[in-house]
């Protein structure tokens, strides 16, 4: 064999060589995913996944507490004088059905309010409720009223 020969024999066996490296490498890579796949499947027991069992839990949590909410309309849906004027009823004026009209102001000097509400006249001061709400302040020209964290300012005619 004369060196030329000698070269090309040294380069097929280097390229046989660094490809059986190669795959070698390839072999050993999915040997481990295999093997962790493996050891996963010997570990884990039939029916009783913990992912599964957490998500099962957390949407029955979430069932739970949908079930146990309860909607509270602010206003009564099937109280039509809120759309429809009736001849006669003047509780769509004013604010959420309450109309105040005059002042009256006592001995003491406590200011006292007439305020309608659905067609009824009420006679009411601070601290007195009307329509739902509790009447917190009133003034020459304005009442107050307090319902549901809502503050509810009422013009006097």
């Amino acid at each position: 064999m004369n060196l030329r020969e000698k070269f090309i024999w040294n380069m097929i066996v280097l390229c046989c060589i660094s490809a059986l490296l190669w795959n070698t490498w390839g072999q050993f890579n999915k040997h481990t995913e295999i093997d962790k796949a493996y050891d996963k499947f010997i570990n884990e027991e039939v029916g009783t996944d913990k992912e599964l069992q957490n998500m099962v839990s957390s949407l029955e949590e979430n069932l739970n507490i949908r079930q146990n909410l309860k909607f509270k309309p602010k206003e009564n849906p099937l109280d039509l004088t809120r759309v429809v004027v009736l001849d006669g009823d003047i509780s769509a004026r004013g604010v959420k059905g309450i109309e105040c009209s005059g002042i009256i102001t006592d001995k003491d000097g406590s200011l006292e309010t007439i305020c309608t509400y659905r067609s009824k006249r009420y006679v009411v001061a601070i601290g007195d409720s009307i329509g739902g709400g509790i009447v917190s302040d009133i003034s020459s020209n304005k009442v107050h009223i307090k319902k549901d964290k809502e503050n509810i300012i009422l013009e006097i005619y």
